[in-house]
């Protein structure tokens, strides 16, 4: 990742490629010129590095990249958690139970030839159906969508 600079501030970050030839039409560059420190120095581009997001709640909190900040001569990402909205909480928890209703829907849908299986040749599935319905009793037994514990399989 990359960010031009003017006298020690950030102009523009994330800077890519396309910014670079937007910025200078006139200019032929070779190919990934944001590898060259060269070019990047003649360009007042800085690379910047990457910084692990801090540990926050995904359901009461979301992150937020900001402005890079320089530290012993390294232009690092900085991050900082906000606690959501109520808006965001209802918002970010109906997305997040849709998700976890299609990774549901996916694991009933991959044991569906057991289950036709088994009805073809009368073997017992009584471990595969109690799977099933713990799968489908997902939504009603469990409250927090960002912290679903799964059923383990059968």
């Amino acid at each position: 990742m990359y960010a031009r600079i003017k006298n020690l501030i950030i102009e523009k970050y994330p800077y890519l490629v396309a910014d670079l030839k937007s910025d200078n039409p006139l200019t032929s560059f070779p190919l990934d010129p944001l590898k060259s420190a060269e070019l990047r120095e003649y360009f007042d581009i800085v690379e910047v590095g990457e910084k692990s997001k801090p540990e926050y709640s995904k359901q009461t909190h979301k992150c937020i990249e900001k402005t890079p900040v320089l530290k012993e001569g390294t232009w690092t990402q900085a991050w900082e958690t906000k606690a959501k909205t109520s808006a965001e909480k209802t918002l970010d928890d109906s997305k997040q139970w849709e998700s976890i209703r299609n990774q549901r829907n996916q694991k009933l849908n991959e044991t569906d030839w057991q289950m036709v299986k088994a009805m073809e040749t009368g073997e017992d599935a009584s471990n595969l159906r109690r799977y099933r319905q713990k799968l489908r009793d997902i939504p009603q037994d469990q409250k927090n969508p960002f912290s679903i514990i799964w059923p383990p399989e059968f």
